[in-house]
């Protein structure tokens, strides 16, 4: 891994040109996340989990494809490295934060697990008293169960739905809840996703995910970053939605770590620690 400058990313990345000369834009709804979510990527390795009966998590992360121009703020901004060691890097930063509002023997949560990539790594550090990872997919559910069974996990799983805020199963009360890079796929998130949240009775909840408020306009980077959000229809108001929750005295924000870690340089996720004020 090594470090580049915000001039070389053109070389790393064809999205800055495609920000600053294609006029283009998507949409994220509920049809689009599935089409690209259950019919392809989690489609994709359902499919090679049934045909590779020994692979791992960092065999599927692998298969992501070679270097990649990534953002890592403890490491000095913009660098280049391989899919693996990203990951490798993303699991230590996650450690590191989460970490810091670990309770022994509390539940691990995880909405929007996808495969599990993250949720069973950490599992395995924390060693929870329970393991829950809820996913918007019928085949990332799927994967997540085989990639559990194979690292020797207990988990409880289901399906969740950030648009209708709803969740198959019951979660455990004091748990410490994590999204990453989940709650971006909503544009924007309803006036009830904080009672969502909330209605779990969580110790801790951790937000990791890319967020457009702290883009700043005023550097070249955070412009793009920026520009990315609206052209790819991500969510551009969970920090509204937490600072409001905090001003109405529901919630306590514990720590806020800005624009800190990316596999991707123009989608760097800042980390967020809330608690409920709520008893």
């Amino acid at each position: 891994m090594y470090n580049i400058s915000l001039d070389e990313l053109p070389k790393y990345t064809p999205w800055v040109n495609r920000l600053l000369f294609e006029d283009i834009h998507y949409s994220k709804n509920p049809y689009e996340i599935s089409r690209e979510y259950n019919e392809e990527k989690w489609h994709d390795v359902k499919k090679y989990l049934m045909e590779n009966s020994q692979s791992t998590l960092e065999e599927i992360i692998s298969l992501g494809g070679g270097d990649t121009a990534g953002y890592i703020a403890s490491q000095g901004g913009f660098c280049v490295g391989s899919m693996i060691e990203f990951y490798e890097k993303q699991i230590e930063k996650y450690v590191d934060f989460i970490g810091k509002y670990w309770v022994e023997d509390s539940p691990l949560i995880e909405l929007g697990a996808g495969y599990g990539s993250m949720l069973l790594k950490l599992a395995k550090h924390f060693n929870p008293c329970g393991v829950y990872g809820l996913e918007y997919t019928d085949n990332g559910v799927w994967a997540l169960s085989e990639f559990a069974k194979r690292c020797n996990i207990d988990i409880h799983m289901g399906k969740c739905d950030f648009f209708e805020l709803s969740k198959e199963i019951q979660l455990p009360a004091n748990g410490v809840i994590f999204t990453s890079y989940s709650l971006m796929y909503v544009p924007e998130l309803s006036s009830g996703f904080l009672d969502y949240i909330l209605e779990m009775k969580p110790r801790v909840c951790i937000n990791i995910e890319p967020c457009y408020e702290y883009y700043s306009t005023s550097s070249l980077h955070g412009a793009l970053c920026k520009k990315y959000v609206e052209v790819n229809d991500y969510n551009r108001n969970l920090v509204e939605i937490l600072n409001s929750g905090e001003k109405d005295g529901r919630i306590e924000i514990l720590e806020v770590e800005k624009n800190s870690f990316g596999e991707n340089a123009l989608s760097p996720a800042s980390f967020i620690a809330w608690k409920s004020n709520i008893d």
